[in-house]
């Protein structure tokens, strides 16, 4: 499964979150967001499993 990172980002923005609020929420930390959303680390199984439960969530 592939992330979208586009649209995380979008929905970070809708619902007035940091990278820190948003990784505190999935249980990732805040260096492991911030890469995610650079692009600059691929995405496991388990942090999108983590990203899809806060989103779903919300």
């Amino acid at each position: 499964m592939r992330l979208n990172i586009e649209y995380l980002k979008s929905v970070l923005e809708h619902k007035n979150w940091s990278e820190r609020q948003f990784a505190l929420k999935c249980g990732l930390s805040p260096a492991t967001v911030s890469r995610i959303l650079n692009g600059k680390r691929g995405v496991g199984a388990k942090s999108i499993g983590a990203i899809k439960r806060v989103l779903k969530d919300e």
